[in-house]
């Protein structure tokens, strides 16, 4: 599995053809069909499954993201507003997805959101609130669909949004990562710290998931 896991990450570095990219990744499914416990899988606060494909070369890690159709398990509240500790490169392989990309100012005199923090004790995901607060605005947003690349730099704040009635699922390379904690934007009162705990997927969530990608991808 190893190697093709490699020569997806290989994609990315040589910006193959999406058609040889999705060939990549169904050789992968129909390994991890075959032993789907070979990866780990579960469900990220915002509401899709992360599939952990491995580390590639230099500390890049390569992931599979899936948002399933009527069926997610997003935190309460949902905090979209997000940056990532690395550089991140997706491709769009099944679906669409709308990317929201915001300015954030921080210790304005008219501030928006609070600036939680992102630290991580096991399977918990807990939020906590810094002294810091910002002011947020929309600068962009762009629809994504199947076939589409796109990047999102290190530090960048933004929110990804696929409706409940679609079905989406991307392939992720992160790089360049770095050691500080996620930033999350959250409400300016409230409480100081929101827990979530990462829910591993259980057999058939991660079975039902690669089938759809596969189908997704075969054209079914």
């Amino acid at each position: 599995m190893r190697e093709l896991v490699d020569s997806i990450a290989d994609c990315f570095a040589v910006g193959a053809r999406h058609e040889l990219l999705v060939a990549r990744v169904r050789g992968l499914l129909s390994v991890l069909l075959k032993t789907p416990p070979a990866v780990p899988a579960a469900w990220h606060p915002l509401g899709f499954i992360h599939f952990s494909l491995g580390e590639v070369r230099r500390g890049d890690k390569l992931r599979l993201h899936v948002w399933p159709r009527m069926h997610r398990r997003t935190q309460e509240p949902p905090l979209p507003i997000h940056d990532h500790i690395f550089d991140l490169e997706s491709e769009v392989l099944a679906g669409s997805l709308l990317n929201r990309f915001f300015s954030v100012e921080g210790d304005t005199a008219t501030p928006t959101h609070r600036v939680f923090e992102v630290l991580y004790d096991g399977d918990v995901s807990a939020l906590r609130a810094t002294e810091q607060t910002a002011q947020c605005q929309q600068i962009s947003e762009r629809l994504f669909v199947s076939g589409d690349r796109y990047r999102v730099a290190r530090g960048a704040y933004h929110a990804t949004e696929v409706a409940d009635s679609e079905f989406a699922a991307t392939v992720v390379l992160t790089t360049a990562i770095s050691d500080r904690a996620p930033l999350v934007l959250g409400p300016l009162s409230g409480p100081g710290t929101y827990r979530y705990r990462r829910q591993l997927c259980s057999p058939s969530e991660v079975e039902e998931a690669l089938k759809s990608v596969d189908a997704a991808l075969a054209g079914r």
